[in-house]
């Protein structure tokens, strides 16, 4: 099964703890910490209180142990026996939805994919997250596909700069998507 595109839920919990959560570090057990963080107008901040707003308390462990709750429970149902396949890009996303996973399904069922675009200077950071949670993984140089399809493009066709910039991040999806129905 892919785990590809976020949810609903999964984007709630990582816009509210992205900013806070620097414990969240991989591997690591978080202890039970209540973060604080003020909200105005549904907008979060990590700063001190200011008149007007209200504080709200956001328990970390607690968001942690619901979402692995709902990440077996989505196997269970959707894909008993599947194995997650991400696509890792050493990032926070793919950083925290790998470990999520392995704490969920377990090591042995999370499959990374890295997809660097010819050399990639930061390709570093997903290999080192893929060794510290010691998941199987693949590495999918997506050069050759992302030059084949620009240069294949009509010649009177003016390439954007958004093409080039969009283009690398559906070829990984597409990888993605491939690995996924190959192992699963």
């Amino acid at each position: 099964m892919i785990i590809a595109q976020r949810n609903r839920f999964v984007n709630r919990f990582l816009q509210k703890t992205l900013k806070f959560l620097s414990c969240f570090s991989l591997g690591k057990t978080i202890e039970r910490k209540r973060i604080f963080c003020y909200t105005v107008d549904n907008k979060t901040c990590p700063k001190l209180p200011k008149e007007g707003m209200v504080m709200s308390m956001f328990d970390a462990v607690k968001a942690k142990e619901a979402l692995l709750v709902w990440i077996r429970e989505w196997f269970e149902v959707n894909g008993k026996g599947c194995n997650a396949v991400i696509g890792i890009s050493g990032g926070k996303d793919s950083s925290i939805v790998a470990a999520l996973c392995v704490e969920a399904l377990g090591k042995e069922r999370v499959i990374g994919v890295l997809m660097p675009n010819g050399e990639q200077s930061d390709i570093d950071f997903s290999h080192k997250l893929v060794n510290h949670l010691g998941i199987e993984h693949d590495v999918v140089n997506i050069k050759d596909a992302f030059e084949g399809i620009v240069n294949n493009l009509p010649k009177d066709l003016e390439t954007s700069a958004q093409t080039i910039q969009n283009l690398p991040p559906r070829l990984r999806m597409s990888t993605v998507y491939a690995i996924s129905q190959s192992v699963n």
